[in-house]
């Protein structure tokens, strides 16, 4: 396991150090899952909803958010399954 120090700048961020992300590969189009408990924060890789339901909901025109347009797609089939 690898642990070092990090500093926040005035806008929250901060930097993972290099060999941490090469270590577990991550890259500028990694996407991150955020947790808080008390004083404790966890970073976790995530996959982004668009790669979980790829295939699932046919896309017409590309949205400008599309985790956010294919979470609220699922979320209607799921609706419509639950009255059928």
């Amino acid at each position: 396991m690898l642990e070092t120090t990090a500093k926040m700048d005035k806008k929250g961020r901060i930097i993972i150090p290099k060999k941490i992300r090469e270590t577990i590969q991550l890259t500028t189009d990694s996407n991150l899952s955020i947790k808080s408990d008390g004083k404790t924060i966890t970073l976790q890789v995530s996959e982004p909803i668009a790669d979980k339901y790829y295939g699932i909901v046919p896309i017409k025109n590309w949205p400008d958010d599309l985790d956010n347009y294919l979470a609220t797609e699922v979320l209607k089939q799921w609706k419509q399954q639950d009255t059928t």
